[in-house]
C-alpha cells in the first residue's frame, strides 16, 4: 500500500515503534488492544465526537438558522461484512436530536443486495 498521500506527521505515526498497526499490515493480531472491542469503541467514540463537531459548526448551525432541513447522523460502515450501523447519534438542529434511522427498522443494514 503507497503511503505518498500521508503527511510527514501521519506518516511517522504510521512507521512508530509506538503505533500498534502498520498501513501495510493485512492481519489483526487479537492481542492488540486496538483490535476487535477496543477498536469498535475508538471508532464510536471519534464518529460521536465528529458528529457533535460537525453539528456545532457555523456553517451547518447557519444552515439551521436559515430554515435549511440539515440533519448530521453518526453511522459507521463495517467493511468485512459490508454493513452499515446506525450509532443513533444526530443532530437535525440546535439542540434537537435527529430521529436514528435504527429507532426504524434495526441497528445494522446491508449494503450489498444479497445474491
Amino acid at each position: 500500500m503507497a503511503l505518498d498521500h500521508l503527511s510527514p506527521a501521519e506518516h511517522a505515526h504510521v512507521h512508530s515503534p509506538s503505533c500498534s498497526h502498520s498501513a501495510t499490515e493485512g492481519a489483526v493480531d487479537p492481542s492488540d488492544p486496538l483490535s476487535n472491542a477496543s477498536l469498535l469503541a475508538l471508532t464510536d467514540a471519534h464518529i460521536s465526537k465528529m458528529v457533535k463537531n460537525i453539528a456545532e459548526s457555523r456553517i451547518v448551525k447557519d444552515a439551521w438558522a436559515n430554515g435549511q432541513k440539515v440533519s448530521v447522523h453518526g453511522w459507521c460502515y463495517h467493511v468485512a461484512t459490508a454493513k452499515l450501523r446506525d450509532l443513533d447519534i444526530g443532530w437535525c438542529g440546535v439542540g434537537v436530536p435527529a430521529v436514528s434511522l435504527g429507532s426504524a427498522a434495526g441497528s445494522e443494514y446491508d449494503t450489498l443486495e444479497e445474491a
